[in-house]
């Protein structure tokens, strides 16, 4: 049977020192002493030699169990141990000062790394730009708040799963085009600006989806772009429709007095009164359209979407609408004026679009896991030109400014959300889709009185 390390160790030892513990019990047994003193000498001279072998052994296995241990709390990645043997200069000493600074310096580079992951963990976190990153099997394996939001899952439900049931799928194949394009994401849709790469970990090739959201530059362009436009024609419209204005009631105050046919000053008094009103008009106009440029940021709040809603029929009593909402509290952060004023100009389209004052309108609003849909449904003719719906100024409606709908979708985007038009698909009339993302929501009834909430559930206006 072998021996342990450590028992060959003290053999050796014993056996290294057996040679000369023999020659001195032969020397001690020549000498000439008494029997007693002959036996002591023996016995102490076996007795060094164990001790210096046992000696021998322990210090080795000391510094080869110290040395071990050092080794071992590299390997388990803790650079915190150090070798104390580091006095002299014999090898043993230089081995354990070796070892001291490769753990000084790999502590060193892992404080690095953490500092470094810690860099990227919050530039993941709070940059806009949407990362998705897949395994060979396009299973998803990293993903950032902003990718979570347009999956409308958390971390745990999101990870794991593959690209195809996260509706990202054609975004990975190789012959898929990307750049600026619209897509629709299970939680969003919008343009946006997407790029795929890929790097090898290991052996193994991961793919990664850099997704920016392009809407809020574009708004910002656009924004910049009204703003002007209303500067110049605030400043050049107004400067020319005040003194018009001004002027046909002065004409119209010099007409009373005036000595002509009657019929004639009545014609004259309603050319008048038409240049006054249509100067007030066009004033009005513009000052509605610069409403859109200066729209303030939304003053966001802890409040209930379905009291919001629930609001609805009183303000629009004159039409059939009819509320299907959630029958629970829905705890958002929003602007609840801004909603309120952004559902307001919907429905005004969609009782405006409806055929008769009697159709009804439908207000359908569904609760998911990471946001909240809110369909207005009418049944008007649809929507004849949806490229332009969204463009300031161009409206269907004989009286329309083209201002509603853009100022509605302002609205929805400040609040991360998005708005779209589309006709129904099997009937006649158009659906109004705001889309509005839930980062906190809760459930709880203390945070909302429900005496308030009990005739909201299901409302039809008179």
């Amino acid at each position: 049977m072998r021996l342990a390390y450590e028992n060959r160790i003290l053999l050796i030892s014993l056996c290294v020192g057996l040679p000369g513990a023999a020659i001195g019990i032969l020397s001690t047994w020549h000498l000439p002493i008494s029997l007693y003193p002959r036996i002591l000498l023996t016995v102490a001279i076996l007795a060094t030699v164990a001790g210096a072998a046992l000696f021998v052994r322990h210090s080795i296995l000391h510094h080869i169990l110290t040395l071990f241990s050092l080794i071992e709390a590299l390997r388990c990645g803790d650079y915190r141990l150090r070798g104390r043997h580091t006095r002299g200069k014999e090898e043993l000493s230089g081995l354990y000062l070796s070892l001291n600074g490769l753990a000084g310096r790999m502590q060193e580079e892992r404080l690095a790394t953490d500092e470094a992951r810690r860099l990227l963990d919050a530039v993941l976190v709070n940059i806009d730009v949407a990362i998705m990153a897949f395994d060979q099997g396009q299973l998803l394996r990293l993903a950032n708040p902003a990718a979570l939001q347009l999956l409308g899952l958390s971390s745990a439900e999101a990870l794991g799963r593959d690209a195809q049931t996260l509706r990202v799928a054609p975004l990975l194949q190789q012959d898929s085009a990307l750049g600026v394009l619209d897509y629709d994401f299970p939680a969003a849709s919008g343009t946006w600006r997407i790029d795929r790469d890929a790097h090898l970990e290991g052996s193994k090739c991961v793919q990664l989806l850099f997704i920016a959201d392009l809407r809020a530059v574009l708004r910002a362009e656009e924004l910049r772009a009204w703003k002007r436009m209303t500067r110049v024609l605030g400043h050049e419209v107004n400067n020319s429709l005040a003194p018009i204005a001004s002027m046909s009631s002065s004409l119209q105050s010099l007409l009373l007095g005036a000595d002509m046919r009657e019929e004639l000053r009545q014609d004259v008094d309603a050319g008048l009164t038409l240049i006054h009103n249509r100067s007030q008009h066009l004033r009005s106009f513009i000052r509605r359209y610069a409403e859109v440029a200066r729209l303030p940021r939304p003053n966001g709040v802890l409040a209930d979407l379905v009291s919001v809603l629930g609001g609805l029929p009183r303000l629009m009593d004159d039409a059939f609408l009819f509320l299907s909402v959630p029958p629970h509290p829905v705890q958002m952060f929003l602007d609840p004026d801004q909603m309120e004023q952004a559902l307001i100009n919907l429905l005004k389209n969609a009782r405006e679009a409806s055929p008769s004052a009697s159709s009804p309108i439908r207000l359908i609003c569904t609760e998911e896991k990471a946001r909240c849909v809110i369909q207005i449904i009418d049944q008007g003719q649809g929507v004849a030109n949806p490229v332009n719906l969204f463009v300031p100024f161009y409206s269907t409606k004989k009286h329309g400014s083209g201002i509603g709908l853009v100022l509605s979708r302002q609205i929805a985007e400040a609040h991360g959300g998005t708005l779209r038009l589309y006709n129904q698909p099997v009937s006649t009339g158009c659906i109004a889709e705001l889309i509005l993302p839930k980062p906190l929501f809760a459930r709880d009834a203390a945070l909302v009185d429900p005496h308030a909430l009990g005739a909201v559930r299901v409302h039809a206006a008179d």
